[in-house]
C-alpha cells in the first residue's frame, strides 16, 4: 500500500473528510487529495502532522515501503511507493 492509500484508509476509518484532515493540519483540501492520490509525497514534518491528526504512528503510514530519506535526498518528491530502510530517520518514530 502506498503512503497516500494508507492515509486515505486511516482517514476513512476515522470517518474524517479530506476537509477535516486538511483543516487539522492547516493545508488545503487539494493538497490532501494529491497526497491520497499519490501525486505528491508529503515532507516528514507534514507526515508527522497527518499521523497526529489520524492518531497513528508515522511508521504505520509508511510501513514496508522504500527509504523516504534516500528518495527525498534525490529530489524524487513525486514518487510515493517507498520502503523504510534501517538508516531511515522514519525509524525514529517506531
Amino acid at each position: 500500500m502506498r503512503v497516500g492509500e494508507a492515509i486515505k484508509k486511516y482517514r476513512l476509518e476515522r470517518k474524517m473528510t479530506q476537509k477535516q484532515l486538511a483543516d487539522s493540519i492547516h493545508f488545503s483540501v487539494s493538497y490532501v487529495s494529491d497526497i491520497e492520490r499519490n501525486r505528491t509525497v508529503p515532507a516528514l514534518k507534514t507526515l508527522s502532522l497527518i499521523a497526529d491528526a489520524l492518531d497513528v504512528e508515522v511508521s504505520m503510514i509508511v510501513r514496508s515501503r522504500c527509504c523516504y530519506q534516500r528518495l527525498t535526498e534525490r529530489g524524487e518528491k513525486q514518487y510515493s511507493d517507498f520502503e523504510i530502510c534501517k538508516s531511515c530517520p522514519l525509524n525514529d518514530f517506531e
